[in-house]
C-alpha cells in the first residue's frame, strides 16, 4: 500500500523528500481551502521577501511560460502528463487542451497546490500524484498522448543514488513506455554547451562558472571542492541528448530554441530552419549584425543555443502535426503538406499573452499573421478585439485592417490577417515614433463622432468595482464624501468610441513610408471618454521611464487644467473642444479605468495605479467645486453615437 498525502497517492521512492521555494510548513498551509495562493504571494509575501515574491509571481502565475504549446499536437480528446508540475503554471495553460491532465511532482505539496489552483480555475479533469518516477512511473503502458518535462530531467537524480546519467536514461525509457504509439514528449533543458557558459555565465543548477563545459570527471571534482557535495544535475549538448533519446526509444522531431531562455521567453524558433533563425533576430549594432550573419550562414546556434525545447516521438511512429500546423493546413491548403501550403517565418509571444505566428502562403502575396491566445483570459480579449474591430473597421480602413478570417479551432479562438512589417512607435530607435502615435490618435478621433451625453462612473464601472477602488486608494474609513458623490452622480460630458488602450506600443509604423497600423482593440469601448485615450498615451511612455505612475498622472492633470500650458496634451484638449468640466471628469475617472483594467484583465497588481494616489485626488477634489450643478433629465438628453 502506498501512503496518501493531501488527498493523493505518494509513489515516490523517498516520501520524505522535499524541495521548494518556501518551507514545507508554509506550502502546506497554502492548501487550506480558506487560504488563497494568489493573496499570499501578492499581498503577504512581499512584506517579508520582495525578491522571492517577484520570482513566484512569474513562476506561478505567468501562463506565457507555456507559450511554446502550439508546437505540440494538442487535442481536446487527449491525455497529458505534466511531470515536475511545480506550482502549476504550465499545467493550467495546458488544461484547456485535453480531456484528462495528470500533474505529478516528487514533492506532494507542489502537486497538491497545482490541483487546488486548477479547482479554483474550474478545471475538474485534473488528477494528481506524488512520484519521483523511480524506479517506475505509476502509469500503465501507452497512457498519454503527451508528456511534458520542463526543467525536470536534470533534477531527476537529485534524490536517487547511482550514476546520474543512467538514472536519467532509465527515466526517459519510462517516459517512452507510458506514451501512446503516436505520443510526443516536450523536453525543456539547458544546453550543456550554451554560448552563455563560454562567456562566463554561471550554470543555473550549480551556480558555478564553466562547470558544464568541463569533462564530467573534472566537473565532479570541481563541484565537490566548491559545493562539498556530489555533482548530479547533468545537462547535455545536442548530440549527447539525441543519443540518450534514441536509446530510450524516442526520436527527436524538432530542436526548438525558446529565446532568451526556456523559463521566460518572447520567441520560439526551429534551430534547423535558418530562415526562422534569420527572422528571429534583427540587431541594429555592427557587432550584432556580424553575429547575426554568422548565425544565419554558419548555423552554430543549433549547437550553442543556451537551452533546448526538444519535441520527440516514439521511434518508428507517425507523429501528428502540431496545433498551429493543423490549423494553417485547414485554412491555407487542402493537402497537409507544409511545402505546398505555407512556410513558417516567426513564432513570437506578446506581453498580453498572445502567440503571433507569421507565415507565408505558397500561393498569394505577402506574409500573414496567425494570432492564438496563451490562456482563456487572453482568448476572451482576442474575441473582444475581433468584435470591436469589425464594429469600427470603417473608421480607419487603412490603419485598421479587418481580419482575413477568424474562428475557433479545437476550442481555441484565432485570427488570421495580413502581416504589417512595422516597428512599434515606442521603439527608441524610431525617431518619429511618438509623433506618429499622436497623429494616429488624431486620425482616429477625427474619424469618429463624439457627442454630449450622460456619464456616471459608478454605473459605467460597477458599484462594487468603484467601491473597491476607493477603499484601496483611501482605506475603508477615509474615502472623501465629495469624491464618492462625484462617482455616483450623472454628468454631462463628451462621450464616444475610444481605443481603450492607446499607447505608442500599440501603434505600428513602417519606418520607410511612415504608414501606421493601430493594434490591440480588446479594450475598445463605444461610449468612453475621449480624454482617456490621450491620458493613456501620455502616461504610458512616461511611466516606462520613471516607474512612478502617480507622479506622471499628476503632471498630466496639471497640464490639462492650466490653459496657459504650452504642451501637446493641452493642445489636444483644445482641439477636441474639451470643456474644463470634461477635463475634470476625465481626470477623476481615468485612474479608476486603469485600475479596473489591471485588476480585470491584467496581473491583478492594481497598486501600480492606487499607490500614493490619495493626495492627487484630494487636489482634484477642489476642482469638483468649479463644475456646474448639472441636473440631467432622464429623457431628452443627447445620447452618444458610436460612429
Amino acid at each position: 500500500m502506498f501512503p496518501y498525502k493531501h488527498g493523493m497517492p505518494v509513489f515516490s521512492h523517498d516520501s520524505g523528500f522535499y524541495w521548494g521555494e518556501l518551507d514545507r510548513e508554509t506550502v502546506a498551509g497554502l492548501l487550506d481551502p480558506k487560504r488563497s495562493v494568489a493573496f499570499y504571494i501578492r499581498q503577504e509575501l512581499p512584506r517579508k521577501d520582495k525578491a522571492l515574491a517577484a520570482y513566484l509571481e512569474q513562476y506561478v502565475f505567468d501562463n506565457k511560460r507555456a507559450g511554446w504549446k502550439y508546437w505540440l499536437p494538442l487535442e481536446r480528446s487527449g491525455r497529458i502528463l505534466d511531470f515536475g508540475c511545480g506550482w502549476g503554471a504550465l499545467s493550467l495553460s495546458l488544461a484547456p487542451h485535453c480531456a484528462e491532465l495528470w500533474v505529478a511532482d516528487a514533492v506532494p505539496e507542489r502537486a497538491a497546490i497545482t490541483l487546488k489552483r486548477a479547482a479554483e480555475y474550474g478545471y475538474r479533469h485534473l488528477r494528481a500524484c506524488a512520484t519521483s518516477g523511480w524506479p517506475r512511473l505509476p502509469f500503465a503502458d501507452a497512457t498519454f498522448d503527451l508528456v511534458v518535462l520542463n526543467g525536470v530531467l536534470e533534477w531527476i537524480p537529485s534524490s536517487i543514488k547511482g550514476d546520474p546519467r543512467e538514472i536519467q536514461h532509465r527515466f526517459l525509457r519510462e517516459v517512452s513506455r507510458v506514451l501512446q504509439p503516436s505520443g510526443q514528449l516536450a523536453l525543456g533543458i539547458d544546453n550543456r554547451f550554451g554560448v552563455g557558459y563560454f562567456m562566463g555565465k554561471r550554470e543555473e543548477h550549480t551556480k558555478l562558472k564553466y562547470i558544464s563545459l568541463l569533462p564530467r570527471s573534472l566537473a565532479r571534482v570541481y563541484h565537490r571542492l566548491m559545493k562539498k557535495e556530489e555533482y548530479r544535475s547533468f545537462t547535455y549538448g545536442r548530440a549527447a541528448l539525441a543519443r540518450m533519446l534514441k536509446t530510450s526509444g524516442l526520436s527527436e522531431l524538432r530542436y526548438l530554441c525558446t529565446y532568451p531562455d526556456y523559463r521566460e521567453f518572447d520567441r520560439v524558433l526551429d534551430l534547423d530552419d535558418r530562415q526562422q533563425v534569420a527572422a528571429a533576430f534583427t540587431p541594429r549594432s555592427r557587432i550584432g549584425k556580424i553575429k547575426a550573419f554568422i548565425v544565419r550562414h554558419v548555423g552554430g546556434i543549433k549547437w550553442l543555443s543556451d537551452s533546448f525545447l526538444v519535441i520527440a516521438a516514439k521511434s518508428g511512429s507517425h507523429p501528428k502535426r502540431c496545433f498551429y500546423e493543423q490549423l494553417l493546413d485547414r485554412h491555407v491548403t487542402s493537402a497537409p503538406l507544409r511545402a505546398a501550403g505555407w512556410a513558417l517565418e516567426r513564432y513570437r509571444l506578446t506581453p498580453a499573452g498572445n502567440v503571433l505566428i507569421q507565415f507565408r502562403p505558397a500561393a498569394g502575396s505577402g506574409s500573414r499573421l496567425l494570432t492564438l491566445p496563451v490562456d482563456e483570459k487572453a482568448g476572451s480579449r482576442l474575441e473582444r478585439a475581433v468584435a470591436n474591430r469589425r464594429t469600427l473597421q470603417h473608421v480607419l480602413p487603412d490603419a485598421m485592417m479587418p481580419p482575413v478570417t477568424s474562428g475557433v479551432f479545437e476550442k481555441v479562438p484565432y485570427v488570421i490577417e495580413a502581416f504589417f512589417p512595422g516597428t512599434k512607435a515606442d521603439d527608441p530607435a524610431l525617431a518619429m515614433g511618438e509623433q506618429k502615435a499622436r497623429e494616429t490618435l488624431t486620425a482616429f478621433q477625427d474619424s469618429v463622432t463624439y457627442a454630449r451625453g450622460t456619464f456616471r462612473a459608478e454605473t459605467f464601472f460597477g458599484e462594487s468595482v468603484t467601491a473597491a477602488f476607493l477603499r484601496e486608494c483611501f482605506g475603508p474609513d477615509a474615502i472623501p464624501p465629495a469624491l464618492m458623490a462625484f462617482y455616483r452622480k450623472d454628468h454631462e460630458t463628451l462621450v464616444g468610441p475610444i481605443h481603450g488602450d492607446f499607447h505608442a506600443g500599440n501603434v505600428l509604423v513602417q519606418p520607410v513610408t511612415g504608414e501606421t497600423r493601430l493594434i490591440d482593440w480588446d479594450l475598445a469601448d463605444m461610449s468612453g471618454l475621449p480624454l482617456w485615450d490621450a491620458l493613456n498615451l501620455w502616461t504610458h511612455s512616461r511611466y516606462e521611464q520613471t516607474r512612478d505612475w502617480t507622479a506622471v498622472f499628476q503632471t498630466a492633470c496639471v497640464i490639462l487644467l492650466d490653459p496657459a500650458n504650452d504642451s501637446w496634451l493641452q493642445s489636444y484638449g483644445q482641439r477636441v473642444a474639451l470643456h474644463e468640466t470634461d477635463i475634470i471628469i476625465g481626470c477623476l475617472t481615468f485612474p479608476l479605468r486603469q485600475w479596473s483594467n489591471k485588476m480585470r484583465y491584467g496581473d491583478g497588481r492594481g497598486k501600480v495605479i492606487t499607490n500614493d494616489l490619495a493626495p492627487v485626488f484630494h487636489e482634484l477634489i477642489g476642482a469638483i467645486a468649479r463644475m456646474p450643478n448639472q441636473e440631467l433629465r432622464k429623457s431628452g438628453r443627447d445620447k452618444c453615437s458610436p460612429f
